[in-house]
Order: structure tokens, then sequence, then C-alpha cells
């Protein structure tokens, strides 16, 4: 991958964010190997708040990923800023506006600055996976729609 040096393999899941925080329980053992979850949520203020309520039942469940948002729908007027979502989570927050031309460039980029922040900085130096232990150390990053 193009300025991920030392990284194998990425893998990414959906999930749905309602679900994942009212049956936590039913998802633990997967999340907790999870480096990474970047939650997408539209971003007019309904469903920030509908988004930071949900990000608030789950943040406490959860020790090891690191959290991000993707603010999605930025070409609308009515919708906030990824600095104002930013400093409503708390949590670094990106833009997006999905229906862009260059809506697929952006989100790699997105995803390529997430893996660099919280991957590759966490280990201080390129990751040597052998394929026994790659089973059980896959960089995961978890992409959770509201």
């Amino acid at each position: 991958m193009p300025n991920l040096e030392g990284v194998l393999e990425i893998v990414v899941r959906e999930m749905d964010l309602e679900d994942l925080a009212n049956n936590f329980k039913n998802y633990k053992h997967i999340v907790e190997k999870f480096d990474v979850i970047c939650l997408v949520t539209n971003s007019g203020g309904m469903n920030v708040r509908k988004t930071h309520r949900l990000f608030s039942l789950l943040e406490p469940k959860i020790k090891k990923p690191d959290f991000y948002i993707i603010a999605n729908f930025q070409d609308f007027n009515i919708s906030h800023v990824p600095e104002k979502v930013e400093e409503f989570f708390r949590v670094k927050t990106y833009g997006l506006s999905a229906i862009s031309k260059k809506a697929e460039k952006e989100i790699y980029e997105i995803l390529i600055e997430i893996v660099n922040r919280s991957i590759l900085k966490k280990h201080n130096t390129p990751k040597k996976v052998s394929e026994e232990s790659k089973k059980e150390e896959d960089d995961d990053i978890i992409i959770i729609v509201d």
C-alpha cells in the first residue's frame, strides 16, 4: 500500500452503530480485536446528536481501539463542519461528501491518515508479521455507519 510501508493487510468492516451500541455483548469479542473504530455520521444536527448518544453508550465499553469520526454530507448547507463535530465528540473528525467526484480518493486518504496515526505510530517501526501471527494480528478498522 502506498504510504503505509510495513502494513501487510488492512481489514475494513462495516457495522451498524445502533445495533452495536444496543447489543454490545454480542460483538464484544470482535470489537476487542479492532485497532480503530471510525464512525460515519450524517453531519446534520439531529443526526449528529443521535450518533453522539450512541457513541456515548459505546465508548466506555471499548478500551483498545482509537475512535475517529467521518462527518458525511458536507455538501449540505445545514451540515455541521468537521471542526464543530470534532469539538462535540472530542474525537478527531474528517469531513466528507460521499457523492463528490473526489469521494473515493478522499476516503482513501482519510483511511491512510488514520492508519498512520493509530497503527504505525503506535508500533514505531514497520510491522513484520509472520503468516501464523497474521491471523490474530491483522490491523482492523471498523467503519460504523449511523
